[in-house]
């Protein structure tokens, strides 16, 4: 009796197609359709399938199956739109359903053997990868579809989305010095940027953004007891005028285009009896990768070229201001100055440890105060990136996504 049940139900099963065949789509419930649609994708009647899962979506449209087996059917008939759209409501409906996703993703692949230089397709793969939480093949499916489509807007848009970090300029350093009395005397103070999230390329930013604490020297702060008098003299005085010593330094953004995230800081110091003084810094990052650029990355030539196409341009930059002795000085007017130190210190900035970032304007280059002298000043060289003669094509090629 066993056999015999299990073979009527075996034969049941193969007449479900033959007695669907015969009765209307709209009367056949979700399993007879599923069946139906599968018989008619495996003899590539495509045209009959897409009805059996277009009709399955009114059934149940939360039915994996249902997107899958229509975008499997668009396919076979070579509409790649029809089976896009599939897809795409497949993960409206379905957008927590790893299983439908992988093998959404496996569909797209599919039409990419089709259409390889289809955007939307590597734009799909891309939302089916970030609905996966899997971020690297999101950016790889992007990346692949910007290699065929370099100027594709919607790519570009989605590729700058994943890879621009989340951020806050937080506070990490904070010290101080008080007088025996609770007078203020000197505070150090660090803002910087805080990337949140997990991988490699966050905790590279952060990093660089940690070394560059490390070298402020902050921790020697803990001297200045023994360095000031904090019951009396200038430090004292100067305090309960409001005059208060030490070193503050916020950071900010200063560019971003595509994947490329550039960062400034303004440094400010005062010693207390002596005098004070400023300073900037830049950091600039290819956010896909977390990797900081230098100079190099930006200007064209090779190092030492770019020492001597950076100290001209310095040259010319100073000579343009009417400015007394910057502009003497850049002209020439006092050779023995401007052959030794003011060669020398221009020069030594103008290297791989060069001080820069991006602004809208252009390439920033920073020459810090003593330059020339402590009452000079600092200055901006800013090389505007329509300069194709020092910018490096690639910069703006490459960081525009």
């Amino acid at each position: 009796m066993r056999r015999i049940e299990a073979l009527l139900a075996a034969l049941l099963l193969l007449l479900v197609p033959f007695v669907a065949c015969s009765r209307p789509l709209s009367a056949l419930s979700a399993e007879e359709l599923t069946r139906l649609g599968e018989k008619h994708l495996q003899k590539a009647n495509y045209a009959q399938a897409i009805a059996c899962f277009n009709r399955l979506l009114e059934v149940e449209p939360r039915n994996p199956r249902s997107y899958t087996g229509l975008t499997a059917a668009y396919i076979g008939q070579d509409e790649i739109s029809g089976a896009l759209t599939a897809l795409e409501d497949g993960r409206e409906q379905l957008s927590a359903d790893a299983a439908f996703l992988q093998e959404a993703a496996g569909l797209y692949e599919t039409m990419l053997a089709i259409e390889p230089k289809n955007p939307a397709i590597y734009a799909g793969l891309s939302h089916v990868y970030v609905m996966l939480e899997d971020t690297e093949l999101a950016l790889d499916a992007l990346q692949k579809g910007l290699d065929e489509q370099p100027d594709h807007s919607e790519l570009t848009e989605l590729y700058a989305s994943l890879v621009m970090p989340k951020y806050a300029i937080t506070q990490t350093c904070y010290q101080e010095l008080r007088a025996d009395d609770g007078t203020l005397l000197a505070c150090n103070e660090y803002w910087q940027p805080v990337f949140s999230g997990n991988g490699d390329r966050i905790r590279m930013m952060n990093s660089s953004f940690a070394q560059d604490l490390a070298k402020a020297n902050l921790d020697s702060f803990s001297e200045l007891p023994e360095q000031y008098d904090t019951r009396q003299g200038y430090a004292y005085e100067d305090a309960q005028s409001g005059r208060v010593g030490g070193y503050r330094e916020i950071w900010e953004e200063s560019y971003r285009m595509g994947h490329i995230l550039s960062f400034t800081a303004s440094g400010e110091w005062d010693g207390l009896g002596a005098h004070g003084g400023f300073e900037r810094h830049g950091r600039t990052f290819d956010a896909s990768t977390g990797e900081q650029l230098r100079l190099s990355d930006c200007l064209k030539g090779s190092p030492e070229e770019q020492v001597e196409i950076l100290y001209n341009e310095y040259l010319a930059y100073q000579a343009d201001l009417d400015d007394g002795y910057f502009a003497e000085l850049a002209k020439g007017d006092s050779p023995e100055d401007f052959d030794g130190y003011f060669a020398e210190s221009v020069k030594e900035q103008c290297g791989e440890n060069a001080v820069f970032w991006l602004a809208d304007d252009g390439i920033h280059v920073y020459f810090h105060q003593y330059t020339f002298y402590y009452a000079a000043g600092s200055s901006e060289l800013v090389i505007p990136y329509t300069r194709l003669d020092l910018v490096r094509e690639a910069l703006m090629q490459r960081y525009s996504r």
